[in-house]
């Protein structure tokens, strides 16, 4: 899956959405959701986005878990060039898990373009991405190459003045294939085939854990590690008084803690550092947290911890830095 990065716009004014247009119903019921998404894409095939534009939001509202639809509506805005309304409706596609369809949305080229590449090209082992071949081929982890290809798509979308690229891939037969739309697959894949791959872009991520057990007079307790999550797989296993960095390519990661689902999302930019304390209590009552912490502070903590040993970190596709922080 490729990641998604947005830049957020704020200075485009979006007109009101008018009355959603589809056949009359004989019987003068409310309109069903099929015939409220045949005339929306009709309206796409006319190329009549205003008309696409409410039907689809008219579909979001019959059935607002659905994000086909919603993904349709980001597109049938993104012709109109209305990319608060698009990047608005973001937020809702990213709960129902859907943003691999929209895989590079700028809003701050008001005057960009909207395209789409084939990403099923990709592992094509004569027009696709080499490195990705090679990486499938031998059957190596692709974590890394599919966030570098997700940010040289950022790059590419960037220097051709596209707002919006989707991947026609997701939609099979649906209407947006029909040549309206750029293609710009083959492009991005020789874009991408002449870049170097890079790993070197980077951002760096410390966990650290200080000591968490308290005193709690004649009762001794015992503190188990704390377990964290990186995206839903297990990442690390921390005993008190522990630390350890990554190296972790541009995107957006979720850590997670399994008590009460504890969370906390972080976007790694290149170059950027970044302090999570992990905490773990079981007096009075037991409880998790993961808290984004300041460099001082941080470093106050990380400076009396150990690095974490190679058998206590799970997950292992990410460079490891074994180096305390707090000694530079």
């Amino acid at each position: 899956m490729i990641s998604l990065t947005l830049t957020s716009l704020f200075l485009i004014n979006n007109s009101t959405p008018i009355k959603a247009s589809y056949p009359a119903n004989t019987l003068q019921s409310a309109p069903t959701i099929e015939e409220v998404t045949r005339a929306a894409n009709k309206a796409v095939v006319e190329g009549n986005w205003v008309t696409a534009e409410s039907n689809f939001r008219e579909a979001v509202r019959l059935a607002p878990r659905q994000g086909l639809w919603r993904i349709q509506l980001v597109l049938a805005l993104g012709q109109q060039k209305k990319w608060k309304a698009a990047l608005k409706e973001m937020a809702p596609l990213v709960r129902n898990g859907a943003v691999d369809w929209v895989l590079s949305l700028n809003g701050e080229l008001p005057d960009g373009k909207v395209a789409f590449v084939n990403t099923a090209v990709f592992a094509n082992e004569q027009r696709g991405i080499s490195r990705y071949v090679a990486a499938v081929k031998e059957k190596k982890p692709v974590d890394l190459i599919s966030r570098d290809i997700a940010a040289k798509l950022d790059e590419f979308s960037k220097r051709q003045k596209l707002s919006l690229v989707y991947d026609i891939s997701k939609f099979k037969n649906l209407p947006f294939e029909s040549g309206k739309t750029v293609d710009v697959t083959a492009n991005f894949i020789a874009y991408y085939n002449s870049s170097d791959f890079s790993p070197a872009q980077f951002g760096i991520v410390y966990l650290y854990r200080g000591r968490d057990t308290q005193d709690y007079g004649n009762t001794y307790v015992m503190m188990s590690p704390a377990v964290v999550y990186l995206d839903g797989k297990e990442f690390v296993s921390m005993p008190e008084r522990s630390s350890i960095g990554f190296k972790l390519p541009p995107g957006r990661y979720v850590l997670q803690m399994r008590w009460r689902n504890i969370s906390r999302s972080v976007e790694v930019y290149p170059g950027w550092t970044y302090y999570f304390r992990i905490e773990l209590g079981v007096l009075p009552n037991y409880w998790e947290s993961i808290s984004d912490v300041d460099e001082k502070t941080a470093l106050e903590t990380i400076r009396k911890t150990y690095t974490l040993k190679e058998k206590e970190i799970k997950l292992t596709r990410f460079e490891v830095i074994k180096t305390n922080p707090a000694s530079n």
